[in-house]
């Protein structure tokens, strides 16, 4: 976990300077000798990668190195062929986000996707060319790196991405470039990955702590927030391969009980969403439950893992931590209402016995965080319903809100 977070921030650090480089008005032949630059770096920093950590022999080396080179031209010849258009489309994909057209953003995805598919079947190429020059054992490792890299990238793009939502003026995209720059000059004398990292996470914090307004860093927290839940939701589809009619059945659940779940509140709402993931579930074969469980249970364990680095827990502190979840979790899933509430604030309380007062004030102060994020949301998507409908929902739910967040999640 540490080290994908580790490599993660390295990759934001790179695709931020992407993020604020328009910013600065560069001569066509600049900007284009930059990216070749960039790529030529790219490629060489990928073999002495793979040398260093996949152990290669010096045939290995060879076979790879040609490998890499052909892919390159490849995807130099691909760029030549589609590039304009692929500029096009997501030129119009930024309009129609504008515009708010669900329509037209619905098509211009697919469109985005058709035109990228020649080049999802080169790098699929590149993977099965360079593993057939593997061991076993270096493919272990090599597939093992290349989902690291892969959740670097998709990490950094939500970081690009978000801030492109925040309403950057041109001060701060110079000062957010500059960042950069110096923090790139940094990461260029250390070694180490987890070094690397750590200059970049310093990287991201200043641009938050030193560049963005408040309001701004509520924009890019919730914006990494939608993000990331959209493309869990996208993870877990792709893993479930779902057949389109299970896809129209999904749907159609979906759209049954989304306007239910939005109006309700508290257990209301609670037993509304039990009630749609069991419909949904009925659709699934048994192989897909089986994925969607282990899905739902490595993203428990991520964001368990999260929580401890966040709040640096010891080795003890895990271990006590798993023994309290364990006790509790059989008597939560069984109970309803007020019982199961009362066990979740039971194991909450066991949970923060563990805790340093340094730890229990991050938890706090986590809470507090996002118990803002939930009003600041509410106040934007809810004032017109609250108007209507006030008298009858007071009060209802507000178990759920207090508290909520912590060391139990």
């Amino acid at each position: 976990m540490k080290t994908a977070k580790l490599l993660l921030t390295v990759m934001v650090g790179v695709m931020l300077l992407g993020a604020v480089a328009g910013a600065e008005e560069n001569a066509p032949g600049e900007r284009k000798q930059r990216r070749m630059q960039n790529r030529e770096e790219a490629r060489k920093g990928r073999l002495e990668r793979m040398v260093k950590n996949l152990d290669l022999t010096a045939d290995q080396q060879t076979q790879v190195k040609q490998i890499l080179d052909t892919h390159h031209q490849a995807i130099e010849n691909w760029m030549k062929e589609n590039g304009e258009n692929l500029k096009s489309l997501r030129e119009q994909f930024r309009e129609a986000r504008k515009e708010k057209d669900a329509e037209a953003l619905k098509a211009l995805r697919k469109k985005m996707a058709d035109s990228m598919k020649g080049r999802r079947e080169l790098h699929a190429a590149l993977r099965k060319q360079i593993e057939a020059v593997l061991t076993d054992e270096q493919k272990a490792k090599a597939k093992k790196m290349m989902g690291q890299r892969h959740r670097a990238v998709i990490g950094a793009r939500m970081v690009r991405r978000a801030l492109g939502q925040v309403g950057l003026s041109d001060e701060q995209k110079e000062k957010v470039k500059k960042i950069v720059a110096d923090t790139q000059k940094s990461a260029c004398k250390v070694e180490t990955p987890k070094e690397k990292g750590e200059l970049w996470q310093k990287a991201v914090k200043t641009i938050k702590s030193d560049v963005l307004t408040r309001e701004q860093v509520k924009k890019f927290e919730e914006a990494m927030q939608r993000m990331g839940r959209r493309h869990g939701r996208m993870r877990l589809l792709a893993a479930l391969d779902l057949t389109d009619e299970q896809k129209a059945k999904g749907k159609k659940i979906r759209e049954k009980y989304q306007d239910k779940i939005k109006d309700a509140k508290g257990e209301e709402r609670w037993e509304l969403i039990k009630k749609m993931r069991e419909e949904l579930e009925s659709i699934l074969t048994d192989e897909q439950k089986a994925k969607a469980k282990e899905h739902r249970e490595q993203g428990r364990k991520r964001l368990r893992n999260r929580v401890a680095e966040a709040l640096d827990l010891t080795d003890d502190q895990k271990a006590q931590g798993k023994k309290i979840r364990e006790k509790y979790q059989d008597k939560i899933k069984d109970a309803k209402g007020e019982e199961r509430w009362e066990l979740i604030k039971k194991m909450r309380e066991e949970l923060e016995s563990i805790l340093t007062d340094e730890q229990k004030a991050k938890v706090k102060k986590h809470r507090e965080e996002r118990k803002e994020r939930w009003q600041n949301r509410r106040g934007r998507n809810g004032n017109r319903r609250n108007r209507e409908n006030r008298g009858d929902r007071e009060g209802r739910g507000s178990r759920r809100r207090s508290g909520r967040g912590g060391i139990d999640e």
